[in-house]
């Protein structure tokens, strides 16, 4: 089985998510994103076409890597809160040695079926979904 090893974290220049591969250099964290095929022509002779792609710096605490799991409406990250089709309310987690979903009681849960859940934030931008309810 291949798998696909990304990481997202939030840029500090903008309020939104880097999406690529992770490096730390002169102790910064940053998040390399590829040029699709349309920006590598747009960039052609421009400095940048010579890296093929764009790094920015994230905070620290908002990298996580993607699961290799997908759920109906894109990509699971560390992080990612998720929504079963039954209204439970998921966390996308790495315990250990492997990727899990918890429950907000904090009791790990199967991947089967994550394709049929929705991402409905993340751990960093809606704690508020966090929250148990009664």
């Amino acid at each position: 089985m291949s798998r696909e090893i990304l990481f997202r974290g939030k840029r500090t220049d903008k309020d939104e998510f880097a999406e690529g591969y992770f490096g730390v250099f002169k102790g910064v964290p940053q998040i390399y994103v590829p040029f699709t095929e349309k920006e590598e022509k747009e960039n052609e002779g421009h400095i940048f076409s010579a890296i093929g792609g764009l790094w920015h710096k994230v905070v620290p605490e908002t990298v996580g890597q993607y699961t290799n799991r997908d759920a109906a409406n894109g990509k699971i990250f560390e992080g990612d809160i998720l929504q079963s089709p039954k209204g439970e309310i998921l966390v996308a987690a790495y315990a250990g040695t492997q990727f899990t979903l918890r429950q907000l009681n904090g009791r790990a849960k199967t991947w089967l079926h994550a394709n049929s859940y929705r991402i409905i934030g993340n751990k960093f931008d809606n704690p508020e979904l966090l929250e148990v309810r009664r």
